[in-house]
Order: C-alpha cells, then sequence, then structure tokens
C-alpha cells in the first residue's frame, strides 16, 4: 500500500496548502521529475520565441527552441507509462482493475485545471488574447467533450493534446487486459507495434492523398487527432508492461549511458532544422516516429535512475508538479509579455523572464487552488500529482 504525502503545516494557509502540494512523495522518481520539467521547458521555449521574437532560426539555440513543440510528444510518452503502471499495480495487487475509480481519477487529475482555465480564456480574463465569438459556444461545447483533436483547437490551441489524451485515458484500461490475455511477451509486443505502427501507416496514407501545403490542413490531419499520436502513447504503455517483465531494468551505470546518449541524440535533432518546415513525407511521417523513440529511450533510462541522487531535485519536482497547470496557461499569456516587453523595452532575455514569471505565478495558483484540491479527493492511497 502506497504511503500517502505528508501534512505540512505553516503560518499562513496559503504557505501551507503550497508546500504540502509540493511536498515529496515516497513513490517519486526524480528523474521522471525531470522529463516532465524538461517537457514543459520544450513547449514554453516553443511558444515564447514564436511571440516575442518571430525572425528566423539561425542559431542552434534558435532552432532548437522553435522545436519546442516535441515537448508534447515526451509528455504522452510519459503518461503512456504513468497511466499503465498505475493499472498495472492495481491489477497485480486486486486481480483486477476499478474501472470507476479509475476514471475518477483520471477525471479529478485532468478535469477541473482544464476546464478553470477554458472558462478563463472564453471569458476575455488574458489580456490581449482574443478568441472569436463566431460559433463559439459550439466550440466550447466540442472542447468539453475533449474533442479538440478531431475539430479545431482555436480557443486556446494547447488544448489538443488533452483531446488525445482523454481518448488515451478512456480505451487503455481494455487495451491493459487485453494484451495482458496474450500472456507471453512476443505476443505483447508484436501487437503493441502493430498499433504503433497504424500512425505512421495513416499518415502515408494522407501525405500521399491530400495536399499538405496548408499548415492548418497538416496540423488538423497529420498531428492533432488521436489517430496521428499513437507511437509516443503505445511506446510509453509498451514500456510499463516490458519494465514489469524485467526487460527493462538495467543498472544505474547503463541507465545514465542511456541517458547521455539520447539527449545528445535529441540535442542534434532539435537544433538541425525547423523540424516543422519541411513537407515531404519523412517530416510527416517517419520523423514522429524517431521523436518517439528517442523519448522512450529517455523514460527507460530515468526508470532505471531511480535510486541514483540527482542534483537539484526539489527544482525539478516543483517543475513536474505545476507542468500541468503551466502547460495549460502559458499560451494565452504570451501577448501580455510581448506588450509588456515592448512599452519597457526590454531584451529578449528579459522578455523571458517576464513571460515565464506571469506564467508561473498563474500555474503555481491554478494548481495549489484548483487542481490539487481535487487531487486529495483521489481515491485514497494514490500520489497527489
Amino acid at each position: 500500500m502506497t504511503e500517502a504525502p505528508p501534512k505540512i503545516k505553516a503560518r499562513f494557509p496559503i504557505l501551507s496548502r503550497f508546500a504540502e502540494a509540493l511536498a515529496p512523495h515516497p513513490s517519486d522518481n526524480p528523474w521522471l521529475d525531470l522529463l516532465r520539467t524538461f517537457a514543459i521547458l520544450l513547449v514554453l521555449a516553443r511558444h515564447a520565441p514564436r511571440q516575442i521574437n518571430a525572425g528566423p532560426a539561425v542559431s542552434w539555440w534558435e532552432k532548437a527552441t522553435l522545436n519546442g513543440w516535441i515537448g508534447v510528444d515526451l509528455f504522452f510518452v510519459l503518461s503512456g507509462y504513468l497511466v499503465t503502471s498505475g493499472l498495472f499495480r492495481e491489477l497485480r495487487a486486486n486481480g483486477k482493475i476499478n474501472i470507476a475509480q479509475y476514471a475518477t481519477r483520471r477525471i479529478l487529475r485532468i478535469v477541473p485545471a482544464y476546464y478553470f482555465v477554458l472558462l478563463l480564456v472564453i471569458t476575455g480574463y488574458f489580456p490581449f488574447f482574443p478568441v472569436s465569438s463566431e460559433n463559439l459556444v459550439v466550440r466550447t461545447g466540442y472542447h468539453i467533450l475533449f474533442l479538440q483533436d478531431y475539430f479545431p483547437s482555436d480557443i486556446n490551441i494547447v488544448f489538443w493534446s488533452l483531446g488525445v489524451e482523454a481518448k488515451f485515458y478512456a480505451i487503455i484500461p481494455l487495451v491493459l487486459l487485453f494484451v495482458l490475455s496474450l500472456r507471453t511477451w512476443p505476443k505483447i509486443l508484436a501487437v503493441g507495434l502493430a498499433v504503433a505502427m497504424t500512425s505512421p501507416l495513416i499518415r502515408t496514407v494522407l501525405f500521399v492523398t491530400e495536399d499538405f501545403n496548408d499548415n492548418l490542413v497538416f496540423w488538423t490531419d497529420l498531428r492533432s487527432p488521436f489517430y496521428a499520436c499513437l507511437e509516443p502513447l503505445v511506446f510509453g504503455f509498451l514500456i510499463a508492461i516490458a519494465h514489469d517483465y524485467g526487460f527493462t531494468r538495467f543498472s544505474p551505470r547503463t541507465g545514465l549511458y542511456l541517458l547521455a546518449t539520447t539527449l545528445f541524440a535529441l540535442s542534434f535533432l532539435l537544433g538541425y532544422h525547423d523540424l516543422l518546415a519541411q513537407t515531404d513525407w519523412w517530416d510527416y511521417t517517419l520523423q514522429p516516429l524517431i521523436i518517439a523513440t528517442l523519448f522512450s529511450a529517455l523514460l527507460i533510462a530515468a526508470i532505471n535512475l531511480k535510486q541514483v541522487h540527482l542534483p537539484l531535485e526539489p527544482v525539478f519536482r516543483f517543475g513536474a508538479r505545476i507542468s500541468y497547470s503551466l502547460y495549460l496557461v502559458h499560451f494565452p499569456l504570451g501577448p501580455l509579455s510581448i506588450l509588456l516587453s515592448k512599452n519597457f523595452d526590454l531584451g529578449p532575455a528579459w522578455s523571458w523572464v517576464i513571460y515565464l514569471g506571469i506564467s508561473l505565478v498563474h500555474a503555481i495558483f491554478i494548481a495549489v487552488f484548483i487542481e490539487y484540491p481535487f487531487m486529495k479527493r483521489k481515491v485514497p492511497e494514490t500520489r497527489p500529482f
């Protein structure tokens, strides 16, 4: 049975709640927190320069930040692994999966903060971030139903990935039970990889049959729909099963080598060129598969480094705990950051500070007062985040 998170008292209630939300938990893996923090920083890097400095990407850093959208794929790999691992533990402990409790946990984890930010956006809370009133009721409706991966995610563009994750959460218990009924690892691996490869296959068919010179068409057909994002989710799913079978258990030293090698490969990929600038079959069909594979290697390394001390562990825990709220709220704060930067005639570095600072303040508020209170209502003996 998982140990409950500690209760922390402070002089001021707000500090007490904040400290409790960020307190370490016995089941934490700081290296996974590092990956969550890395993922949200990639996404922030993608959006900040686009809004603050829209010039062409020339240096490695400019190209790398422009390619920060791949941080979403890292979130998908982590979701696939963490959700599957949780279901695995329940199945091993109880011999079954309580679907009602699972659904409650997922809803309380995702929905309150998402709906809160959705409400903020459609009511015009964010300065200089206009939302068209055309068909707003209909658009809000399909966002409420988590269908924005198939319909335009034009209220807050980052919401598209929640549509993907919601569908994954809905089917994963049944998929896990089916896969485990295959009993042998070769069969499980074959079926899992076959499912993962459906995304490259669909993207290939669509690419050769449609014109994707229009970035909007590319986005709605080849990037945001659930069917286009299966590789990272399925790879995370398979890693959870493989680790339970013992196939991904390595020494910490091997884990460090894998981590270093994968980060080197990612640094080359991130800084090579704008990954979304091309319209050839490689960029739109196989490139996402390569990205998912590299992030899966990072995940395997992190799993095997759990017992290794990670410098700045509290910083990465903080980044991981607020990553979801920060992901939800950062994008509509961009225009305000631009305005403040221009009014005070600040350079790019200070523009980043303003953008990150405003986003962090909002994310901490949402995490502490919206996200965490609902998380505490989860089924007992689960992690707070």
